[in-house]
């Protein structure tokens, strides 16, 4: 089963991962060639929040889970985390998702420019048939609520200790990437009668829901 490592590297100050001429770019752009040149890995996409700057989001796509962690038990893991570690600004954080379809069509820049990332937090003893009923709530409201939309696609946590931001406690997510030309469209798609008679799907069994955005950056197995 395809998954999706989702990562979020809250940066020092003022550090700017997307800067070419930077070098905290350089770290980054080694590290990741490091792990698109793992068995299993696809590619890696990575960008800054565009609500929160200093903080690094990523997705790699694996052909299956044990493939990545199989790489984190590896030689090369910890060597680049030794050279990732000072432009941390906070602790890491790792999990995975099942994303449907995989790969996912959004995490392509030459599809989306613009990336939203949107979370949905549910508890961690959400049953297996809530889950189903929120992806087949998800890909309703893609068709009604963002026609003509083709880079959009979700999947749930395979964990189930991923804290809610509002009060810390664990649980399971389902996590989406829908693709926009710019963060200024999905604000005034917003405003569409399509997507405010739709909305209410998504918003119906989530304990809390955050969306943030990306300019996205690609680097592709066999590609760096």
């Amino acid at each position: 089963m395809g998954v999706t490592e989702i990562a979020l590297f809250p940066l020092k100050a003022g550090l700017n991962a997307h800067d070419t001429s930077s070098p905290a770019n350089r770290i980054w752009v080694e590290a990741l060639n490091t792990v698109v040149s793992q068995p299993g890995a696809r590619r890696a996409v990575y960008g800054m929040e565009l609500e929160n700057p200093t903080n690094f989001r990523l997705y790699v796509e694996w052909d299956k889970v044990e493939d990545h962690e199989r790489f984190t038990k590896s030689a090369a893991y910890q060597p680049m985390l030794n050279n990732l570690e000072p432009l941390f600004g906070g602790e890491p954080f790792l999990r995975h998702i099942a994303p449907k379809p995989f790969p996912s069509p959004a995490l392509s820049p030459n599809i989306a420019p613009t990336i939203e990332v949107f979370t949905a937090y549910f508890p961690a003893d959400v049953s297996q048939a809530d889950q189903d009923k929120y992806a087949a709530a998800f890909e309703q409201f893609s068709k009604k609520g963002l026609p003509g939309k083709a880079g959009t696609s979700g999947g749930w946590s395979l964990e189930a200790d991923i804290p809610n931001p509002k009060d810390g406690k664990p649980g399971k997510v389902f996590l989406a990437f829908i693709g926009w030309a710019s963060k200024e469209e999905h604000m005034e798609w917003r405003e569409k009668e399509e997507f405010r008679s739709s909305i209410h799907l998504l918003r119906e069994g989530p304990v809390t829901l955050e969306a943030v955005h990306i300019k996205p950056e690609e680097i592709v197995a066999g590609l760096s």
